[in-house]
């Protein structure tokens, strides 16, 4: 039997009230069978079996039942649907053998029949699994971007609140509209380019692409961007220890180019930042007069003394996103490094096939960013940054309480419970114990909760 029936003939199965119209013609009216289906179009052999079923009991279904071998009614499948939706929200997220395996213990618990191949296996099988991701279309298979416990942890209302009651104030406290509220942020490039998808022989077991090296480097770009699409040069860190003008070919117009002289890496540090405050200062212009905004992580190197000095007598007001929440709350994250990545990629997959045989390195990474980071600080991905983290134009509510779900997995997580005391119910994720989430098996049968994601001994684990 084919997985997903498809009808082989343009007929259509009449509805309930349909069928029982024409079965009552037959039946009450005393008309006869052919003259009925004619006039209805209904199959004369399929309307005489109905007049049958209606005649031994007249409240009866007048219609197929399709759905008499499914193994969990509609309702079943919909509280199952609901509860992966909110595991993938907690990210926590099922495979889809823990899906199989999730649904074979329920159905087991329910007592509700199952082919042998389940109970040999413990698991749903997979062709259950394809057929009810097909009837629920809301749910599909997604590669997770990864997520960690820091950052599901600090999501929280009250430190998304914290944040926009200093952002409101300082707006109005400086009268700035969207010209003068800037964003910085940095990202990292690497010299050796993530592979694409490439055209080959059909069969071949392993297919190569050349790139520069084994080992990469690691060049940092500090972004600045204001809301309305404006943004100024950036300014490339570079992993050496003493800089040389060269490492800034091709790079855009007025950019800063920076080396660690201590330690060589091609991260930010507090000395560093503050040539890149001097750099903000130099082509933003503040004033206290006409001050600006100036959003960003809160990092130990941006912190300094000397910068929030600097900034200070500047008009720079800086408000820092709580920590660890930026991949929601940083416009750059949200909308410019993602597509300025996959540009980088690209173009240094473009340049390797065009310089055959000569490795990327850091003297040609100045040209690749600068080939790419107009093109990704476009007005539309600055703005849409922007509003999506609800800087500008300013927006308290723009989380809604599913962003806020994976922190509350972490509510009473360190909180272990005494020998003497009661053991606590088994809870949602989050201890959502208030949404009871339970089906009725096969035969009236109450189902036990299904399994959620609990806190024992500071881990969070599923019960499956």
């Amino acid at each position: 039997m084919p997985q997903f029936y498809k009808k082989k003939t343009d007929r259509y199965h009449l509805l309930h009230e349909e069928m029982k119209l024409a079965v009552q013609k037959v039946v009450e009216d005393k008309e006869s069978l052919r003259s009925v289906s004619k006039a209805m179009n209904i199959s004369r052999s399929t309307l005489s079996r109905y007049v049958e079923k209606y005649k031994a009991n007249n409240s009866s279904t007048l219609t197929p039942n399709f759905h008499q071998r499914m193994l969990f009614s509609m309702e079943q499948e919909t509280t199952i649907k609901e509860y992966l939706i909110d595991c993938s929200n907690r990210c926590y997220g099922l495979t889809r053998e823990a899906t199989r395996k999730f649904v074979y213990d329920l159905a087991k618990d329910n007592n509700i029949k199952m082919p042998n191949s389940w109970i040999t296996s413990k698991a749903a099988g997979e062709k259950w699994l394809v057929g009810f991701m097909a009837r629920n279309k809301k749910l599909s298979l997604r590669q997770p971007e990864a997520t960690s416990i820091a950052r599901a942890a600090a999501f929280t209302r009250r430190n998304v609140s914290s944040f926009f009651d200093s952002l409101e104030e300082v707006y109005k406290r400086t009268n700035v509209d969207g010209s003068r509220i800037f964003n910085l942020d940095e990202s990292g490039f690497i010299t050796v380019q993530e592979l694409p998808k490439v055209i080959s022989p059909r069969g071949q077991k392993q297919v190569g692409q050349q790139t520069s090296r084994e080992k990469s480097e690691l060049v940092t770009c500090c972004a600045i961007v204001n809301a309305v699409s404006n943004k100024l040069s950036p300014v490339l860190i570079f992993p050496r220890k003493w800089y040389n003008e060269t490492f800034m070919n091709g790079a855009p117009e007025v950019s800063l180019g920076l080396t660690n002289t201590l330690t060589g890496s091609a991260w930010m540090t507090s000395d560093l930042f503050i040539r890149v405050a001097e750099h903000i200062i130099k082509h933003a212009r503040p004033t206290k007069e006409a001050p600006m905004v100036l959003v960003m992580d809160n990092h130990a190197s941006h912190c300094g003394y000397t910068v929030l000095k600097m900034c200070r007598d500047s008009g720079i007001h800086i408000v820092t996103l709580p920590p660890h929440t930026s991949n929601k709350t940083q416009p750059l994250d949200r909308t410019v490094f993602g597509p300025m990545t996959q540009y980088f990629n690209s173009g240094a997959n473009s340049w390797q096939i065009t310089h055959a045989g000569q490795p990327i390195t850091i003297y040609q990474s100045a040209q690749l960013i600068g080939s790419v980071y107009t093109r990704a600080c476009s007005t539309e991905n600055i703005i849409s940054g922007f509003k999506a983290a609800g800087i500008w134009p300013l927006n308290i509510d723009v989380f809604t309480d599913v962003d806020y779900l994976p922190s509350t997995v972490f509510q009473n997580v360190h909180t272990a419970p005494t020998p003497d005391q009661e053991q606590p119910s088994t809870s949602g994720a989050g201890g959502a114990s208030d949404q009871q989430l339970s089906t009725s098996g096969a035969g009236g049968h109450q189902t036990s909760n299904l399994p959620r994601v609990v806190q024992v001994e500071h881990r969070t684990s599923y019960l499956l």
